[in-house]
């Protein structure tokens, strides 16, 4: 029942910005689609890399509004305790750690609601689209990927802004600090810079951490 009562607290904070970035989700792929023009009129452009480069477009745009997502739902909910100097929170009969529990959870669960804008944007921008042989289009797994991109964003945002509390800023321009010193560092060509980049390359392959943010994104794929 407590875990409810977030989960609707949450939700008349966070109504605001999840109807934004939902619409927002919706309306993208359509809107890049009908920029490029090449899925409504085929003869502008009748290769099958041209719907390949509109799909790699458009998933790079969701995968733009999925990190803004994640970061939006994750400070919003802060940003109200922290103007209400933590007096609803305070007053709730459970510890500092079953909250943020409840927090991170109804956080992730409201996160479904911009990722089913992603999977009506993707459908919507595909109608009467008849793709050439050997083209296929993928919605659903660009909305799994989306719903994965921010509810990640989501989980490191909320983790730095509550393990750092007002300190958070200083906190994110140290790490800022140190990937710029990491990235120096492996630029400089010696055996540790080597071990670096080696350790920097892992970070960004497909099935590394951060490979998810930094593989190719698409809706449209052979």
């Amino acid at each position: 029942m407590r875990f409810l009562a977030w989960l609707r607290v949450h939700w008349i904070w966070l109504r605001t910005a999840l109807a934004v970035c939902s619409i927002g989700l919706i309306v993208t792929p359509t809107l890049i689609a009908r920029i490029d023009g090449v899925f409504y009129s085929p003869q502008m452009a009748p290769w099958a890399v041209s719907y390949v480069r509109v799909g790699e477009a458009i998933g790079g745009a969701i995968a733009v509004w999925s990190i803004l997502t994640g970061l939006i739902v994750a400070l919003t909910g802060y940003a109200i305790t922290e103007a209400q100097s933590a007096v609803y929170t305070l007053s709730l009969p459970i510890d500092r750690r079953t909250s943020l529990l409840h927090r991170a959870g109804s956080g992730l669960l409201w996160l479904f609601v911009p990722a089913l804008g992603v999977f009506v944007g993707a459908h919507v921008a595909l109608l009467g689209v008849v793709l050439p042989d050997h083209i296929e289009a993928y919605p659903f797994a660009l909305t799994l990927r989306a719903f994965l991109l921010m509810s990640y964003t989501f989980a490191i945002t909320f983790a730095l802004r509550y393990a750092a509390g007002r300190r958070a800023p200083q906190v994110f321009l140290l790490a800022l600090f140190l990937f710029g010193a990491i990235g120096f560092f492996s630029a400089t060509p010696t055996d540790a810079g080597a071990a670096v980049q080696r350790a920097l390359a892992w970070l960004v392959e497909p099935a590394g951490p951060l490979g998810i943010v930094t593989s190719r994104w698409t809706l449209i794929d052979v």
